[in-house]
């Protein structure tokens, strides 16, 4: 339509179907501006998914610790949470087929006395007191930090933990 306009006032029409090289390069640098800003963004999100889902199965250990004290009047011992947890729905099973952290590595369980205990996941880093433990105990919900800053010793003496390959 506006072919012929423009042909009569001097400019040419190609006619080749395609990309220049300078449209091409300007595409490439919107896909890598985009990139570049998105990327930080999903990949803090999965961590921060992680965290969650690592909040939410500490809360479920324990909800699942604090019926079995209402009913017996104290906490399970490291030879029964095994049971105690199965009972409750987490498969704990003191092996590598145990319900694991986010991170692939099993929680760890640790009873003080029939009355104080911890459960946690050591986090992302695997350290103990790094920072980034979830954790819980019989008067803390399920938080994220260093335990030392709540006043909790992640001991790792007589802990237990859910999979045979993660050392508390």
């Amino acid at each position: 339509m506006f072919g012929g306009l423009l042909r009569r006032r001097g400019f040419r029409l190609r006619d080749e179907r395609g990309l220049t090289l300078i449209e091409l390069v300007a595409v490439v640098v919107i896909l890598g501006i985009v990139a570049v800003l998105l990327v930080p963004r999903v990949i803090g999100r999965a961590d921060e998914a992680r965290v969650n889902a690592a909040l939410s199965d500490i809360r479920a250990m324990k909800s699942v610790l604090e019926t079995y004290y209402s009913e017996y009047g104290e906490l399970p011992d490291s030879n029964n949470i095994g049971a105690v947890m199965q009972a409750g729905g987490i498969y704990w099973s003191g092996d590598d087929k145990g319900v694991t952290d986010p991170w692939g590595r099993g929680y760890g369980y640790y009873r003080k006395s029939d009355t104080e205990y911890w459960v946690a996941s050591k986090g992302s880093e695997s350290g103990k007191d790094d920072g980034d433990e979830i954790f819980a105990t019989e008067k803390i919900q399920p938080t994220q930090g260093k335990p030392g800053d709540y006043g909790v010793a992640l001991t790792t003496a007589t802990a237990v933990s859910n999979d045979a390959a993660t050392n508390w």
